[in-house]
């Protein structure tokens, strides 16, 4: 018997990222950095939403010369 051709699954727009990566963006550098420039205290990040912990991280990147 032939097996019917697999279809294939949409992708996906959103991007996956690991624990360690997460964990990398709200680390105590960035909060630091967050804190001295009153962009967000500590518990400000830990409750931040993926995109604006992400857009804070490449802020820090920018301000660091990365």
């Amino acid at each position: 018997m032939k097996q019917a051709p697999k279809k294939q699954k949409p992708k996906s727009l959103l991007k996956r990222m690991s624990g360690a990566d997460i964990m990398k963006m709200a680390g105590p550098d960035v909060k630091a950095w967050a804190m001295t420039n009153k962009i967000a205290t500590s518990k400000e990040i830990d409750a931040m939403p993926l995109v604006r912990l992400e857009k804070l991280y490449m802020d820090y990147l920018k301000s660091k010369g990365q």
